[in-house]
């Protein structure tokens, strides 16, 4: 039987391994990791031994890795009642453009970018801005899109947007998607996309 060396508190010694499970299957409980958190099935500890080994083990896998991070997606209309969609290729998936707030960036700001740096269009965010002093443009919504479940969350403020000015030639990041282009709300519904996205396309409809 193989064994290693392992010292955990007041434990030293080796522990024997008799096999290796996801952590959670033990004690019936699954905190839905993703990434590879393993607990060694076995141990030569006393339950009590054991028992604080693996709860300071989930502890600090859910303290020490969730993230929560802003980010921002834009939903950018045409006249023909079409959204601006990518194929991303990290996700598999038609999404519209979007991504993280940078450090000492605001929504707003973010919005603009990351529309220009995916697509290569000049965008209008359309909304009220909040009415006071230092005011910024309000998102429509705000949602939290569960990334990786207790390791990442995104914090998504969604914007709606048009085209500013007269061209509205696309130049995709080819780093960032396999493909681009526009869409109706019917059409989006037969791409590989979220629910969420459906249903903003849908509000949207009604809206500009």
């Amino acid at each position: 039987m193989k064994s290693i060396k392992f010292e955990y508190k007041n434990y030293k010694g080796e522990i024997k391994i008799r096999e290796v499970k996801p952590i959670g299957l033990k004690f019936g409980v699954t905190p839905n990791i993703t990434e590879p958190e393993w607990l060694l099935e076995g141990m030569d500890l006393d339950k009590n031994e054991y028992r604080c080994f693996v709860l300071n083990h989930i502890s600090r896998i859910i303290d020490d890795k969730i993230q929560r991070f802003f980010c921002i997606t834009v939903y950018v209309k045409d006249e023909q009642q079409r959204f601006l969609m990518l194929h991303n290729k990290k996700l598999d998936k038609w999404v519209p453009p979007g991504g993280k707030v940078d450090p000492n960036e605001t929504p707003d700001e973010a919005a603009l970018r990351e529309c220009f740096e995916e697509t290569g269009v000049q965008i209008e965010l359309v909304g009220n801005t909040t009415p006071v002093d230092g005011g910024l443009m309000c998102p429509y919504g705000i949602q939290l899109n569960c990334i990786k479940p207790n390791i990442r969350d995104h914090i998504d403020l969604i914007y709606l947007a048009r085209i500013k000015g007269a061209s509205s030639d696309l130049k995709m990041s080819e780093r960032e998607a396999y493909a681009i282009g526009w869409y109706t709300p019917e059409e989006i519904k037969k791409l590989n996309t979220f629910s969420s996205i459906m249903q903003w396309c849908d509000f949207f409809k009604n809206v500009m």
